[in-house]
């Protein structure tokens, strides 16, 4: 492996610039007084691809926006509760419905979520990054 791909290059001050309008809204909605992108990349999942439950840790918040997105033939992250259902034990999962390219949701870092296998041909890539937070 080069250099290169053992230290990718930041992109973090551009995904900063590029989500400024967005940015400002988050922190007014949550009185954050600043988010600074603190770790950004990008995910392109090709046919059969898939990103297994994960979450991005105690760090706060996160975002993901979809670049390139076809609802048509995508679906969008899944999200799964930190709760279980109290009357029979399953992990509620959350779909957010009508996903558009450009599309952008924050959610709590810490908060599992995947994605399903892209059964298309078309690519689905987003962008996706954690957010330093100061109150």
């Amino acid at each position: 492996a080069s250099v290169e791909e053992k230290n990718p290059p930041s992109y973090n001050e551009e995904i900063q610039e590029i989500f400024g309008e967005e940015l400002e809204v988050f922190n007014k909605e949550f009185d954050i007084k600043k988010s600074t992108v603190a770790l950004s990349w990008f995910q392109k999942l090709k046919k059969g691809g898939s990103h297994n439950i994960h979450n991005h840790g105690p760090v706060g918040f996160s975002a993901v926006c979809y670049v390139k997105y076809d609802p048509e033939v995508h679906t969008p992250t899944i999200f799964c509760s930190p709760f279980f259902n109290f009357m029979n034990g399953d992990m509620l999962h959350y779909t957010p419905s009508d996903i558009q390219e450009g599309d952008i949701l924050f959610f709590p870092s810490v908060i599992p979520h995947y994605t399903y296998d892209n059964h298309s041909s078309t690519e689905r890539l987003i962008v996706s990054f954690n957010l330093s937070l100061d109150s």
